[in-house]
C-alpha cells in the first residue's frame, strides 16, 4: 500500500507514505533489497518568473515567534534573506535573553547525544558557540581541560593555513603557517607612519595581578624594532620601565663549576664579505662550583684585534672587583699589563710598569691628600722634593738628603781618570746571617714549637706561642775585643703582638720590641765572651704574643772610618764594601787575579747586565729569579772539543756532546738517549703519553719456563709482543696478543700469530700470565740455549 489514511481518511491522526503503522503525524518509508541513496522528500516551487524562494516551516507551541524555517532561493532571487540562489535557516524566534538559537546536537558511543555547537540568537545573537551554549563572541570554543582550534591546510602547496584579522576589509594583520618556509608568521598590514609611529606592527598585553589592567608589554614597530616596557622603541631593542630595568640571562643548570659560563652578550657581523657572528662578547664567567652561598663570578671582555678575526680576553673584573687589562689575574683594583696612558687636555703621562713617561717641558708631580704639590720631577726645569727628608738605603732619614753607604760624585776636579766619594763614618762587612730570607727552609736556624717556614719568612700563625727562632754567629763568638754589629729584620705582616730581638752580649739583651709591619735597624755593641747567639721571640712583654712573619734577617759587622771626601782611582777599587774588588777603565784594562765582578738583579735592559755587540745584540743577567743569555743577531756559537750542561750543584750530567762523537740526554744523571753513527740509541723504555713502547729479551733460556718480557697490568690493559724466537738457524718471529680484564684477580687472554719456522721451534712455546703486578710473556722450552726477544707494545 502506497498511502494509507487513517481515522476515516482525514488528517487528524497519522499519515503513513510506505509504512502501514506511521509513528508519527507524517512517515514517509522507503524499503528496497538494495540500499542507495534516496530522495525521500522533495519541496518544489516553481513560479513562472523564476522569482522568489522556498519555505519549509517548524512551529511549536502558542507563540508565534517559535518558529524555524528552512528557506531556498530562486536564482532570481527575492528570498527573505540573502541573495540568489542562497539556502537560509531561519529560526524566527525574538528574544532579549540568550533565547532562540540553532543547535547541533551530536552522540557517541561513550556518551549522551548533546549540544555541540550554537548559533546564538537573543542576546548572543550571531555569537557561535563550539562547546558552549552562551556563546560571548563571535566565535567561542570551550573545552575542559585542553581547547584547540585547528585550521590544516593539507598536502598542497602553498600549505597555507592560518586566521586574518582585516579592519574595512583591507588593514589588518594575520597568523598563519607558512609550509613552504617551514615557519608560523605573523603579518602586519599597516605600513610604517612617520606621523603615527605607534601605527602598525604588533602589540602584546598583558593584566598584572595587582589590578587586572591591560598593559603593554612588547611593542613590536611597524620598523621592526622591539619595546619592552614602552610602545615606542628608538631602536632594534628598548626596553624601558618605571623603576629599575633589569634584563636577565640566566644559565639553567644544577651543576655549575668553576669555568662554566652564567651568561654571555655576543656581538658579530655579516655581509658579502662573510659571516662573523663572534666579534666581540663579554662572558660571566664560574669562578667556583655554584652552592646556594657561594656565586663567585668574573666579567671577562673579548674584541678582535686588527687583521684578525678572532676575539681574544682583553680585560676582566675579577670576583674582587679588581679590573685587569692584558691580564686574567689582577692583584690591585686596576691593574694594567703593559703601558697604561693618562691623558688631561693636552699632557700625556705613560705608566709602564717600572716607569711613568712624560714629554716636553711635562711635569710629574706628587701631591698630598689635600691636592698639595709636594714633589716635581721636571722634563724641562727644576725638580724638587718638599715633602721633609730624602733617605737613599734608610727608611728614617736625619737630614734633608740621607744616604746610608758611600756616596759618590762624578767630575769633581781632580782629573779625568778619577771620582770622589763621600765616605761615611762607618761601613759595613760581610753577612754573617745563614740563610737570613728563610728561602732554604730552616736551614741555619733554631726553630722552636709554634715557628714554621710559610709566607716568604719565618711565621707564627697561631695565638699562645711563646718560643724563639734563633742562630749562632761564630764569627761573634770569636771576636778579641768589643764590636759594633748592625741587626736588620723586616716584618711582613703581624695580625697580633710584637716580636722581641735578644743579643748575647755575652749576657742576653733585649733590644728591640716592635709591632708593626716594617724594617727594622739596630746597631748593637757585642764584648768579648758572647756566645755568639741572636735570637727572635714571640713571648709578649706586658702584651699579646706575636702572630705573624718575619724575614730579611742580616747581621754584618760595622768598621768605624773617619768622615772624608776620598779621591778613587779608576781601577783601583772605587766604592767597594771592603774587601774591595778591581774595576776595569771604560777603555778596557785587565782584572787582578780572583776578583769577582758581582752585577745585581737586573730589571731591565739599563742596569746589571753584560752586553756584547755595537748595540748590545747579547746580553747575559739574572732577574732574581732565573738567569737569561739573549742573542738577537746572528748564532749562540761555542766551539768545544767537549759541551757538557750540569745541575746548579755540578753533580749531574742533564746534557753531553762529544766532537766527533756522541749526544746524550741524561735523567737524575742516568743517560736515556744518545746519538750513534746509525742514528739514535734510547737506553730504557720509549712511553707515548699512557702507552709503552719497549725493547726485553731473554737470550738464555733453558728447559722449562722462563720470562721474557712484562709490563704492569695496572697501568696496561692490552700488551703487543713482538718476537723472534732463534736457536742457532732455527727461528720463528710474530706476535703474541694480550689484554686482560682489570679485576682483582685479573683473568688474562692471549694467541699467537707468527711466521713458518726457519729451522724447527717447536721446543718453544709462549704464553701470557698475570703474576703480582706485571702481565708477564713467558717462553716454556724443552731444550736448552734459546733466545727470545720481545718488542712491547702496550696500551
Amino acid at each position: 500500500m502506497a498511502l494509507r489514511f487513517l481515522n476515516s481518511g482525514y488528517f487528524a491522526g497519522k499519515v503513513g507514505i510506505g509504512t502501514e503503522s506511521p509513528d508519527s503525524p507524517l512517515e514517509i518509508e522507503f524499503a528496497e533489497d538494495t540500499g542507495t541513496s534516496k530522495q525521500m522528500l522533495h519541496l518544489d516551487y516553481n513560479p513562472v518568473d523564476n522569482y522568489g524562494s522556498t519555505l519549509f516551516k517548524i512551529s511549536s507551541g502558542t507563540n508565534s515567534a517559535a518558529v524555524t524555517q528552512i528557506e531556498q532561493v530562486t536564482s532570481g532571487g527575492n528570498g527573505s534573506f540573502g541573495t540568489y540562489q542562497d539556502t537560509n535557516i531561519i529560526n524566527r524566534g525574538v528574544s532579549s535573553i540568550s533565547a532562540g538559537n540553532i543547535n547541533f546536537i551530536t552522540g557517541s558511543n561513550t556518551s549522551t547525544s548533546s549540544i555541540v555547537m550554537t548559533i546564538g540568537g537573543g542576546s548572543q545573537k550571531g555569537n557561535v558557540g563550539i562547546g558552549t551554549e552562551s556563546p560571548s563572541t563571535k566565535l567561542h570554543v570551550f573545552e575542559e581541560g585542553t581547547s584547540m582550534i585547528t585550521v590544516d591546510s593539507g598536502s598542497v602547496s602553498p600549505y597555507k593555513a592560518g586566521i586574518e584579522f582585516l579592519r574595512s576589509s583591507i588593514n589588518g594583520g594575520s597568523i598563519y603557517n607558512d609550509g613552504n618556509n617551514v615557519q608560523i608568521k605573523f603579518d602586519s598590514y599597516f605600513g610604517y607612519d612617520s606621523a603615527n609611529p605607534t601605527r602598525g606592527g604588533f602589540q602584546f598585553r598583558t593584566a598584572p595581578v595587582s589590578n587586572n589592567t591591560m598593559v603593554d608589554a612588547v611593542r613590536i614597530d611597524a620598523l621592526g624594532n622591539v619595546g619592552i616596557g614602552t610602545t615606542s622603541p628608538d631602536n632594534l631593542l628598548t626596553i624601558e620601565s618605571s623603576g629599575d630595568t633589569i634584563l636577565q640571562i640566566n644559565r639553567n643548570d644544577n651543576t655549575i663549576g668553576g669555568g662554566n659560563r652564567t651568561g654571555i652578550i655576543q656581538f658579530g657581523a655579516k655581509g658579502t664579505w662573510g659571516t662573523n657572528l663572534a666579534t666581540s662578547k663579554i662572558w660571566s664567567y664560574a669562578e667556583e662550583t655554584f652552592t646556594s652561598t657561594a656565586n663567585g663570578t668574573s666579567l671577562r671582555f673579548f674584541t678582535t684585534e686588527l687583521g684578525a678575526a678572532t676575539p681574544d680576553e682583553k680585560m676582566i673584573i675579577d670576583t674582587n672587583g679588581y679590573v685587569g687589562i692584558g691580564t686574567t689575574n689582577p692583584t690591585t683594583p686596576l691593574q694594567v699589563a703593559g703601558i697604561a696612558q693618562i691623558v688631561t687636555g693636552s699632557d700625556n703621562a705613560f705608566y709602564g710598569g717600572n716607569y711613568v713617561r712624560v714629554f716636553g717641558d711635562q711635569n710629574y708631580g706628587f701631591r698630598n691628600t689635600g691636592g698639595t704639590q709636594i714633589a716635581n720631577i721636571s722634563m724641562s726645569g727644576n725638580s724638587y722634593f718638599n715633602g721633609g727628608n730624602v733617605g737613599i738605603n734608610t727608611t728614617s732619614p736625619d737630614f734633608k738628603l740621607d744616604v746610608d753607604g758611600t756616596f759618590g760624585v762624578s767630575d769633581l776636579p781632580f782629573n779625568t781618570d778619577s771620582v770622589s766619594a763621600l765616605v761615611a763614618d762607618e761601613i759595613t762587612g760581610v753577612e754573617l746571617v745563614t740563610n737570613g730570607d728563610f728561602s732554604n727552609g730552616q736551614t741555619g736556624w733554631s726553630f722552636q714549637t709554634g715557628w714554621a717556614v710559610s709566607n716568604g719568612g719565618a711565621t707564627v700563625s697561631t695565638a699562645g706561642v711563646t718560643s724563639r727562632v734563633s742562630q749562632t754567629l761564630s764569627y761573634v763568638a770569636n771576636i778579641s775585643t768589643t764590636t759594633k754589629f748592625r741587626y736588620k729584620f723586616e716584618i711582613t705582616n703581624i695580625t697580633a703582638g710584637s716580636l722581641r730581638l735578644f743579643v748575647n752580649k755575652p749576657t742576653f739583651t733585649e733590644i728591640a720590641n716592635v709591632n708593626a709591619v716594617g724594617k727594622y735597624v739596630y746597631d748593637v755593641e757585642v764584648n768579648t765572651g758572647s756566645n755568639g747567639i741572636f735570637y727572635l721571640y714571640s713571648t709578649s712583654s706586658g702584651g699579646n704574643t706575636f702572630q705573624g712573619t718575619v724575614t730579611n734577617v742580616s747581621v754584618k759587622e760595622i768598621t768605624p772610618v773617619s768622615n772624608q771626601i776620598q779621591k778613587r782611582e779608576l781601577g783601583t777599587g772605587a766604592f767597594g764594601p771592603t774587601p774591595v774588588g778591581a774595576y776595569l777603565p771604560l777603555a778596557g784594562g785587565t782584572m787582578t787575579a780572583g776578583a769577582v765582578v758581582t752585577f745585581l738583579a737586573s730589571s731591565g735592559s739599563t742596569d746589571d747586565r753584560l752586553k756584547f755587540g755595537t748595540a748590545g745584540q747579547m746580553q747575559l743577567f739574572h732577574d732574581g729569579s732565573d738567569g737569561y743569555i739573549i742573542n738577537s743577531l746572528g748564532d749562540v756559537r761555542m766551539d768545544v772539543n767537549v759541551f757538557r750542561i750540569r745541575s746548579s750543584n755540578g753533580t749531574e750530567t742533564m746534557i753531553k756532546a762529544t766532537q766527533n762523537d756522541n749526544v746524550e740526554l741524561y735523567f737524575n744523571d742516568v743517560r736515556k738517549l744518545r746519538t750513534t753513527v746509525g742514528g739514535v740509541f734510547v737506553e730504557g723504555e720509549i712511553k707515548i703519553d699512557s702507552a709503552l713502547l719497549d725493547l726485553q729479551e731473554n737470550t738464555d733460556i733453558d728447559t722449562g719456563a722462563e720470562v721474557v718480557a712484562q709490563v704492569a697490568h695496572a697501568t696496561y690493559t692490552a700488551a703487543f709482543f713482538d718476537f723472534v724466537v732463534k736457536k742457532g738457524t732455527n727461528v720463528r718471529s710474530g706476535t703474541v696478543y694480550a689484554c686482560h680484564n682489570g679485576d682483582t684477580t685479573p683473568l688474562v687472554e692471549f694467541t699467537e700469530t707468527s711466521t713458518n719456522d726457519l729451522g724447527d721451534t717447536s721446543d718453544v712455546t709462549l704464553s701470557v700470565d698475570i703474576s703480582g703486578a706485571n702481565m708477564r710473556l713467558l717462553a716454556t722450552v724443552a731444550s736448552d740455549d734459546w733466545s727470545v726477544k720481545s718488542l712491547i707494545r702496550a696500551i
